[in-house]
This record gives C-alpha cells, sequence and structure tokens, in this order.
C-alpha cells in the first residue's frame, strides 16, 4: 500500500485513488454496522454522500453518524472524513 502511494503521490491521480479508497472503506463500515446494502457513494471536499432506497435506512445512517465517522476515519487512521450526507433515491 506505502509503495502505491508514494508512486500515485507523483502522478496527478493521488486524489481519484484516495477518494475511491475512501469510499470502498467507508462502504464497508456502513454495509457492517447497518446491516444493509447501500446505494452510490462518492467523497469529495472531505465529505462522503450516500445514496439509499428508503427513508428508515437513511435515518438509522443518521442516528449513527458520528459512530460511523468514527469508525471511518480510525479506519483510515487520519480525519479526512467531517462529514456523511445521506441521500433518499425514490
Amino acid at each position: 500500500m506505502k509503495k502505491i502511494n508514494s508512486i500515485l503521490q507523483n502522478k496527478s491521480y493521488y486524489h481519484i485513488y484516495q477518494s475511491s479508497f475512501i469510499c470502498h472503506i467507508a462502504q464497508e463500515i456502513i454495509e457492517k454496522n447497518i446491516n444493509k446494502k447501500i446505494g452510490s457513494i462518492s467523497y469529495k471536499n472531505r465529505k462522503i454522500k450516500l445514496t439509499v432506497n428508503n427513508s428508515f435506512l437513511a435515518k438509522e445512517i443518521n442516528l449513527n453518524n458520528n459512530l460511523l465517522l468514527d469508525l471511518i476515519n480510525k479506519k483510515l487512521g487520519k480525519n479526512l472524513v467531517l462529514r456523511l450526507q445521506v441521500l433518499t433515491n425514490f
């Protein structure tokens, strides 16, 4: 992992790699703790946007927002995510 990071830091693709890595970690943690699949996920400006299919799941994620942020940042080893935004897809 460190070798990939050092190679990508010299290229312009590092932010794309970092964003996809953060999304992967966040999706893994959220689905493990909520026990449901989430829709699309994106990371930009230290914010993760999630799209879910129903409002009950959105409410459950919002209620556990601080816990999920702590778990994501702990897994990443840095405070890279400041906010989780949950959108419903109707």
